[in-house]
């Protein structure tokens, strides 16, 4: 029972039961009685509170009541009604004007009232009335206390809806400028919390454990970003518009920035990051509303900071990528030996920390060192903004709020080393100036003068640049991890806006920053761990250049005092919290659960809604497309549709390692191959529309030959036809490989054994996943069974469309072979990680099913495969590929590095994390069990056979 249901009248001063719809007695023993009785039933705290309230109320006494209610008819009008309280239809005499005022409800007792005044019931009539009908209230329904009085008809009006509603007057000035007061403070509330998201809380001291997150606790990032607004943390450390010129010397046009599949932790525990995807966003602050606001400096304006910044940050780059050369496997500059490698990897600085598995690994994908070196960039800039410039970056919004410029302590060696970058960049500026001004003129003989000179600054600028590096790494920071800049450029990285789902409109998209996922955030460290030690290993070797042997000392040397656990460094630091983090993220519930529907037949993860049935009319639409086009447009209509290639009555020697062999190659086959390599080519000489289209004669020397427009059109629909068969295998076959798995399928061995075999009447794909590309790496198998009906489709392209693929290929590159690569262009180029999610997407729009990208289907299969399949049925997936999905956030990178093709197919397969070897045979055999019950699931050789046909246009595409 809320205070809504009690009204008080002011003008009446009276309190209003709107429930009993009566008046509650003036005295404090009658609100008792009252409350505690039906339909209130009220005790204790409500009791007493509600109590106190009414007596806050100026209440008229029930004899002040009676004497207004004996004034009342004396009126010459009657009052309005009293908001509450129940009004009747009643009557009132009037045969002595001014002296009666007896009310009833009752006709019948008002005619006996009548004779009082000496006059008849029936001498009433409308033209002399004796009483009149009215409006009657009274204060208190207890018959004893019943005393009514008149008041005004009910006058009614039209609410919005169409409803009558009761008229209300209008507020006094006073209080409309109290509720107008409320409404604004209301719309300020919302305001002030929008503002209190943007500001970071660090209070950890929560009376609620479930409030505290250990790793956040253990970081003490909170603590150090209080009070800081989400915006200027972001754009703290955000990248710069880049200049025109500006360019990646790395010679990799890739920037996407994804993680990659390698290991970095230092224990060389169970707890891997194989798959835990950077979340990482490209920082550029260019067209953002909260551009940075920076006030003029002795030397420059805001923009010739910016440049400043710019133009350092295009050096550093310069740097990290020659850093990479020396410990590439590809360069001739490589330095970097296993004994190195060994010594930079000893975090512990024990006899366990030389354990296989902890040295440095070198290999790393170009788009994780992009994503790398824009971190150690980030960093930079960071430094630049919030510890070099006087302004220090941040609002300080109240005079005790401690900023992190007030925290973090520089060592003379940083601020001597940015005084030197700003120094390198003020003397390449007045050399600039002169060129530009006429006061440099070239000197005959004296041309490489000036290149020589230019050489030495920008040399100057590097050695800057990598003695301010290594400034940031060798410092000894205490007790107080954030004196250091690189400790406190971690806590920013900390933060992050959270997912939201693809139906969310474009206000809720606009969220405010979180906690960034710690099994994310790790990636992060794992970054500024692996670059910190190729930096460290570029200066000891730059400092080492005439006595290269001394290298592994002064390693050893820089390590123990700087990099390892034991130390109280930046980096020491750093590696003990992605240890713990390591160890405990391993207990955090996942935010994002797939869920099924009562039924069984519909899961919803993250906002979309996909039935099961809807798989295997995806799978259906695109092989239905990728069928057309192949027969009709690739087979110019040769082949009858209805016998396609069998692997049923094919051959194939999965022991045939030498280079070409397939299938395709195996003498068995002779037979059933004969005339497929030159069928085609057949096709186009004995039919005239063809040799039309495709034969071309030469204006110059009247020569004949194949027309490039007509062979550029062909395999236009070569890459058609397999962008269907990649999404219909990538759905189809089983649980979905990884972007960088799946487009690192081969046709045919090349320096690697191929991918894709046939064995049991049945076409495999099987491939080998590299997680560390060294002497402890581990490598995982991946086997998946096509349907048949996509096995035979994908074996009568390889028999008849490669070989005039490779004709036209020659006819532009003489002596050229095809790609062994399945998903690859004539040219031999391999397609890039976003085909696959490209192509799914499409393909949802061509099959009228939710859209949806590779990373939500591959957490829906994992959900499909826990969901649909018994335990048993369960052992025979990749457990450890579905595993590593619980943190994954992105998709997989280039093909030829995450993946490749096994190089011993019949040798037992061992791993130094297995407890028990599994032979090939076993493989095979899981491998096709997994196959069938996915298979099965979604009926898909019942559906592919047209038992279920779904005809869908090849065009009907957004």
């Amino acid at each position: 029972m809320g205070l809504d249901n009690f009204a008080y009248d002011a003008d009446h001063r009276v309190i209003v039961c709107r429930i009993c719809q009566s008046c509650i007695l003036p005295k404090e023993q009658s609100w008792s009685t009252h409350l505690r009785s039906k339909p209130h039933h009220m005790k204790g705290d409500e009791l007493q509170r509600t109590i106190d309230h009414f007596s806050s109320y100026d209440l008229r006494t029930f004899d002040e009541l009676r004497d207004r209610t004996a004034r009342s008819w004396r009126k010459v009008t009657s009052c309005p009604p009293i908001q509450g309280l129940q009004t009747h239809d009643g009557y009132t005499c009037v045969c002595v004007k001014d002296k009666c005022n007896f009310s009833t409800l009752r006709e019948l007792t008002i005619r006996s009232h009548v004779a009082t005044h000496g006059m008849k019931a029936s001498r009433h009539t409308s033209a002399a009335p004796l009483w009149r009908e009215c409006k009657l209230q009274t204060y208190f329904a207890s018959r004893s206390l019943i005393d009514y009085f008149e008041v005004q008809p009910v006058t009614l009006s039209r609410s919005i809806n169409g409803l009558a509603t009761q008229s209300t007057s209008t507020l006094p000035a006073d209080e409309d400028q109290l509720f107008q007061a409320l409404k604004a403070d209301v719309e300020q509330a919302s305001h002030d919390l929008n503002k209190k998201a943007e500001v970071v809380q660090g209070n950890m001291n929560s009376s609620s454990n479930g409030d505290q997150l250990p790793w956040l606790v253990q970081t003490g990032f909170p603590t150090h970003l209080h009070g800081l607004r989400d915006v200027e943390i972001t754009s703290s450390y955000a990248l710069p518009p880049r200049l025109e010129n500006d360019h990646d010397d790395n010679g990799n046009g890739n920037r996407n920035g994804n993680d990659d599949d390698d290991d970095d932790d230092d224990e060389n525990e169970n707890e891997d990051d194989d798959d835990v995807y950077v979340d990482i966003d490209d920082g550029s602050i260019e067209g953002d509303s909260h551009h940075i606001a920076v006030e003029e400096e002795a030397g420059g304006s805001a923009d010739g900071d910016d440049t400043d910044l710019r133009r350092i940050l295009a050096a550093a780059e310069k740097i990290l990528w020659d850093a990479h050369k020396l410990c590439s496997d590809r360069s001739p500059d490589r330095k970097m030996t296993p004994h190195h490698a060994k010594r930079l990897g000893n975090f512990r600085g024990d006899v366990r920390g030389w354990r296989a598995g902890n040295e440095f690994r070198t290999f790393k994908k170009a788009a994780t060192l992009q994503t790398y070196f824009r971190i150690w960039k980030q960093l930079l800039a960071y430094y630049y903004r919030v510890v070099y410039r006087e302004d220090g970056h941040f609002t300080r919004d109240s005079g005790d709020q401690v900023l992190p410029r007030d925290v973090i302590e520089t060592t003379s060696q940083q601020r001597q080393a940015m005084g030197d970058i700003i120094s390198a960049l003020r003397r390449q500026d007045q050399v600039m100036d002169s060129v530009s001004s006429g006061r440099a003129k070239k000197r005959p003989g004296k041309r490489g003068n000036s290149g020589e000179a230019d050489g030495q600054r920008d040399d100057e600028l590097k050695q800057a640049i990598r003695n301010f590096y290594v400034s940031l790494i060798c410092q000894t920071i205490g007790v107080k991890p954030f004196r250091s800049p690189v400790l406190s450029f971690c806590a920013m990285r900390s933060r992050s806006k959270p997912l939201v789902r693809r139906t969310d409109d474009a206000e809720n998209r606009n969220l405010r920053s979180t906690w960034r996922e710690p099994a994310n955030y790790n990636s992060d460290l794992s970054a500024l761990i692996w670059t910190a030690q190729l930096v460290l290993f570029d200066f000891v070797c730059f400092a080492k250049q005439d006595d290269e042997d001394g290298i592994s000392n002064l390693l050893d040397e820089m390590c123990e005092r700087y990099f390892q656990q034991t130390t109280q460094t930046p980096f020491g630091y750093m590696l003990l919290w992605r240890m713990f983090i390591f160890k405990t993220v391993a207990g955090i519930s996942i935010k994002h659960h797939a869920r099924w529907s009562i039924d069984g037949e519909t899961v919803d993860y993250k906002g979309i809604k996909l039935r099961i049935n809807q798989v295997s009319e995806l799978v259906l639409s695109e092989y239905q497309q990728a069928k057309a086009i192949l027969y009709e447009d690739l087979l110019f209509g040769m082949l009858d549709e209805t016998a396609p290639f069998n692997a049923a009555k094919l051959h194939d020697d999965l022991d045939g390692d030498h280079y070409g062999f397939s299938w395709l190659t195996d003498k068995r086959n002779d037979r059933k191959l004969a005339g497929t390599q030159d069928a085609l080519l057949r096709e186009i000489e004995k039919r005239a529309g063809l040799r039309q289209a495709f034969v071309r004669r030469s204006e110059t020397d009247a020569s004949i030959r194949l027309c490039p427009k007509a062979m550029a059109v062909y395999e236009a629909e070569v890459q058609e036809f397999l962008k269907r068969m990649l999404i219909a295998i990538h759905i189809g076959a089983g649980f979905p490989l990884q972007q960088s798995e799946l487009l690192s399928v081969t046709w045919m061995n090349s320096e690697a054994r191929r991918s894709v075999f046939v064995w049991e009447k049945k076409v495999l794909i099987h491939v080998r996943t590299n997680t560390k590309l060294d002497l402890s790496g581990v490598e995982k198998d991946h086997i998946r069974f096509l349907p048949s009906a996509i096995g035979a489709l994908l074996l009568t392209y390889l028999a008849f469309v490669q070989p005039l693929r490779q004709v036209f290929l020659r006819q532009s590159q003489p002596g050229a072979l095809l790609s062994p690569h399945l998903w690859s262009k004539l040219d031999g180029k391999v397609w890039d990680s976003g085909s696959l999610n490209a192509g799914l997407k499409r393909a949802c729009i061509r099959a009228r099913i939710p859209k949806v990208q590779t990373i939500w289907w591959r957490q829906v299969a994992n959900s499909i495969v826990k969901e649909k399949f018994s335990a048993s049925q369960q052992a025979n997936f990749d457990n450890n590929d579905r595993e590593r999905l619980e943190d994954e956030q992105g998709g997989g990178n280039h093909a030829t590095h995450g993946a490749r093709p096994t190089n011993y197919f019949l040798k037992s397969y061992h791993t130094s994390s297995s407890s028990a070897p599994w032979t090939v045979s076993s493989l095979l055999h899981r491998g096709y069990q997994a196959s069938l019950c996915w298979h099965s699931l979604f009926s898909l050789d019942a559906v592919l056979q047209g038992k279920r046909p779904l005809v869908i246009s090849i065009d009907d595409e957004e």
